[in-house]
């Protein structure tokens, strides 16, 4: 654990993104947590560190705090929408498709093509029970995508879901794909 409690060694902001990257990444929340409160306790006003706080509360099942902490990130981000198709997810994942539709909203300046916006088509044709189409709109935006590959990942994910519903023609209600996502990473 990185210790950040004495006086000339506080992080700075960048550190403490890098730092809290480097253990999401390595799969660590419980090191991911503590750095994100340390970082939120000394840079109460970085809506950079809100945002990745709320990524980390997300992953572990924290959903309300982070839906908290993005959407205080969201309006002074430079650039906002990662945050913004983030809380659209969890707010999809929780079974509020139309908040997410509202907050989604924000990303519809973004050109067609964008992946986000190719995400955001695909999910909500998911929801729509649109498997066809959600697999194409997903399918584009992680073969454009190469800004944040660890999205990639959980569309990957999304789309391997997809099939085994349409290969199984299982009568699945399809926000529950989303929701085990988020469940699986709940502490038993």
């Amino acid at each position: 654990m990185v210790e950040t409690n004495s006086g000339n060694d506080q992080l700075d902001e960048t550190e403490y993104k890098h730092l809290i990257a480097y253990y999401i990444d390595k799969n660590d929340s419980s090191e991911a947590l503590k750095l994100t409160k340390q970082s939120l306790h000394s840079h109460p006003n970085s809506a950079e560190l809100k945002y990745l706080g709320g990524t980390v509360y997300a992953d572990i099942g924290m959903y309300e705090k982070a839906k908290e902490l993005l959407t205080d990130a969201i309006d002074a981000l430079k650039s906002p929408e990662p945050a913004v198709f983030q809380l659209g997810l969890l707010y999809l994942t929780s079974g509020q498709i139309e908040q997410a539709g509202q907050i989604w909203e924000r990303l519809s300046t973004l050109p067609e093509n964008h992946f986000l916006r190719c995400f955001v088509d695909g999910l909500t044709a998911m929801v729509q029970d649109q498997f066809d189409a959600a697999r194409v709109a997903i399918e584009q935006g992680i073969s454009t995508n190469t800004e944040l590959p660890a999205l990639n990942i959980d569309m990957e994910k999304v789309l391997t879901q997809i099939a085994q519903i349409t290969d199984n023609d299982a009568s699945v209600e399809s926000s529950h794909i989303l929701l085990s996502r988020y469940d699986s990473q709940k502490p038993s």
